[in-house]
This record gives structure tokens, sequence and C-alpha cells, in this order.
């Protein structure tokens, strides 16, 4: 590109934004201060939407520890107790079968002697 075209771009450039500014200060609503403040107050009303919101999800989060906490309790000892009633039964129904082989150990000692006299 030649420093004379290079020129008329520039030239064009500048022109262009000067333009741009003054038809965007034309067409302002409010004054750079006043637009400033409303600015300022949407962000600040944002961050207090934010803040509010994490607070709501931290509380939340707290409650739903605690009853997944409460959950597990309840359900480590419904199996524990669980466990406790199927090896109570084991332990009876191991007893039974002890009684039923004691029986029937006697009852084929006492055949086997009275088929030995």
């Amino acid at each position: 590109m030649s420093d004379k075209n290079f020129s008329k771009c520039m030239l064009t450039f500048v022109i262009g934004g000067l333009t741009g500014a003054i038809v965007a200060m034309l067409y302002a609503p409010d004054e750079g201060a006043k637009t400033r403040e409303v600015i300022k107050n949407y962000a600040k009303e944002k961050k207090d939407n934010a803040i509010q919101t994490r607070d709501k999800a931290v509380v939340n989060i707290k409650e739903l520890s605690s009853k997944l906490a409460n959950y597990t309790r309840n359900l480590i000892e419904d199996g524990k107790e669980m466990v406790q009633s199927e090896k109570d039964k084991l332990g009876t129904l191991i007893e039974e079968t002890k009684d039923e082989i004691k029986k029937e150990s006697d009852k084929l000692q006492a055949e086997s002697e009275e088929n030995s006299v």
C-alpha cells in the first residue's frame, strides 16, 4: 500500500471514529455520571442476587448433607439389626440341626446295639 493510500485510509478511520463518538454523545439517553450510576446500581443488584443465591445454596447443601448423614446412619443401623436377626435365626437353626443330628445318631446307635445283641 502506498503512503498516499495509507494516509487516506487512516484519515477515513479517524473521521469514522469521531463521527461515531459524536453520534453516540448526541443519542446517549443520560449523561455519563448518571449512566455510570445506573450501571453501578445494576451491578450491585446482580451481585446481591448472586450472594443471596449462593447463601441459599449453602443452606440447602447443608440441609441435604445432614439428611443424607441421618439416612446413612439409619440405613447402617437397620443393616446391623438385620444382620443380627439373621445371625440369631442361623444360630437357632444350627442348634435345631444339632439336636436333630443327635437324635438320629442316638436312634441309629440304639438300633445298632439291638442288632448286635
